[in-house]
């Protein structure tokens, strides 16, 4: 029965591969081995007034999680003392060891939390955390959500291989995989939020390209003049200066990547932290640090390897793909 599988899968991902772009297929090593791979979404909603009800909020962001995460879980922190800080807490992700890693909220409202393992025989699972935090102007909700796949025919999951196959024909026809369910776990918050009469600005996305979405400019990130900002933000690498001075926008843009990092609890100088993000195919914070500029991207690890040889070798075709992009070698 397996070999069965194994013949159907082989037949289809031709099938899908012959009629599909090099850049969407599956290396040959990917099909005949067994791969891991994870893809992360992270937003965050403003809600710019202190009148807006948190317990709506919450009743909201649980509907669009339970969707499709149908065992929530729903936390109540220890918010800050009143009045409110100016700025708002920060969604983090720690690390557990072991390319295992957990997000954490300090000081929040609520927390809400759920699996959906609807797809897990298929080798498909996703994670859903929302996490509101209060300040002096408003809340703030981040919501993560962290989709894993498997592949490969030696994967030791037996329905993997036919999950693959369902998979290709199913790109194909531009139907995708579960992780589509993340944009309507989305849609149904923002719905929620209309319909409730709940004024909200999205103010970060990542992936940035998510078709529909709308990043405003986020009101806590006050314009600096060019030279205070350069001197915030530190000189960039060597590998990384250029003859032509950075505009004010691009200092912005370093400026805030380096924020990120640092509210994620990383170190945006840090080659180690910037190293494992690539081997666990964390593209949020690789993305980050490379726009953060405190890394090379011609710097080698332990093992002599660049950022480009690690993804490579750690099996992240995305990364690779993004990071020659960037001009890595």
């Amino acid at each position: 029965m397996r070999n069965l599988i194994r013949g159907a899968l082989l037949g289809a991902l031709a099938f899908a591969m012959a009629a599909t772009p090099s850049s969407a297929q599956e290396s040959l090593r990917d099909i005949m081995g067994s791969t891991y791979r994870e893809k992360t979404v992270f937003a965050v909603y403003d809600f710019h007034s202190p009148d807006i009800q948190p317990s709506e909020i919450e009743r909201i962001a649980l509907n669009a999680i339970r969707l499709y995460a149908r065992d929530a879980q729903v936390r109540h922190g220890i918010p800050p003392a009143q009045p409110y800080p100016a700025t708002p807490g920060r969604m983090q992700i720690q690390e557990l060891g072991g390319g295992r890693q957990k997000t954490v909220c300090s000081g929040e409202l609520f927390s809400i939390s759920g699996l959906d393992a609807t797809q897990a025989r298929a080798g498909e699972i996703t994670g859903h955390r929302a996490c509101l935090f209060p300040y002096a102007r408003g809340y703030r909700l981040n919501y993560i959500a962290l989709y894993g796949q498997q592949s490969g025919i030696g994967n030791s999951n037996p329905n993997v291989a036919a999950a693959m196959a369902g998979r290709a024909l199913a790109n194909l026809f531009g139907i995708g995989d579960a992780s589509k369910f993340i944009e309507k776990v989305i849609d149904r918050m923002e719905t929620g939020f209309r319909d409730s009469g709940i004024p909200f600005k999205l103010v970060q996305l990542h992936p940035a390209n998510m078709p529909g979405r709308t990043v405003m400019a986020d009101d806590l990130l006050p314009a600096q003049p060019a030279a205070s900002a350069q001197a915030a933000s530190g000189p960039a690498p060597m590998a990384q200066q250029s003859s032509q001075p950075e505009s004010n926008q691009e200092q912005q843009a370093r400026l805030s990547a380096r924020k990120e990092l640092h509210a994620m609890g990383f170190q945006y100088f840090n080659r180690d932290h910037f190293f494992d993000a690539i081997r666990r195919g964390d593209r949020l914070v690789v993305e980050l640090f490379v726009a953060a500029g405190g890394v090379s991207l011609d710097d080698a690890d332990s093992n002599q390897q660049t950022p480009l040889g690690v993804a490579k070798a750690a099996g992240r075709s995305d990364l690779v793909s993004y990071l020659k992009g960037k001009g890595a070698r």
